[in-house]
């Protein structure tokens, strides 16, 4: 079976050979191989990290999302997109500290993301909280203050504009 020989071959130091044998992990794995495809994603670091990371948050459906848990960990602003942006286009809820916390992400993208996952699962209410706290903590970003304030006191057809270009951007880095 072709999941098998991908498992045995994807160790050999051909990239065609490994390229195929990745593709093949992505499309026919389980939940086991999840880490392999999450690890080999933080190892490359280049075009085809967010491939192997995007297959490994699918595999990963039965593990309780334990590879979004460790993507939002890293320092990684490009994972953490990619798993932010999964977590919109899929509706899978995560406990919101590590979204909060990346509001404060030196990369202004990482915060987008994560104004934009917290707007998805999160009410008006926590999210007039949530600004409220942040605005007027020591340090906040300006543009984490204008999502908000778009999202909470837009006119509704504004909003809405705002909203599908701010969901399209996001989930844009997982299709």
């Amino acid at each position: 079976n072709a999941l098998k020989f991908a498992r045995r071959f994807v160790a050999e130091d051909n990239n065609s050979l490994q390229e195929l044998c990745y593709d093949i992990i992505a499309k026919f794995g389980n939940e086991n191989d999840a880490t392999f495809l999450f690890e080999t994603a933080k190892r490359l670091n280049n075009y085809r990290s967010k491939q192997l990371l995007i297959s490994a948050l699918r595999l990963d459906h039965n593990g309780k999302h334990r590879i979004i848990k460790m993507a939002l960990e890293l320092e990684n602003s490009e994972m953490i997109c990619v798993t932010l942006g999964y977590c919109v286009a899929k509706n899978i809820k995560i406990n919101e500290d590590r979204p909060l916390s990346l509001l404060h992400h030196k990369d202004d993208t990482v915060r987008k993301h994560a104004v934009a996952y917290l707007m998805v699962n999160l009410s008006k209410n926590r999210l007039s909280a949530i600004q409220k706290k942040y605005y007027s903590s020591e340090a906040y970003f300006y543009n984490v203050v204008s999502y908000f304030d778009m999202f909470l006191y837009a006119p509704r057809k504004i909003k809405k504009i705002f909203l599908n270009e701010l969901f399209d951007q996001i989930t844009s880095k997982i299709k």
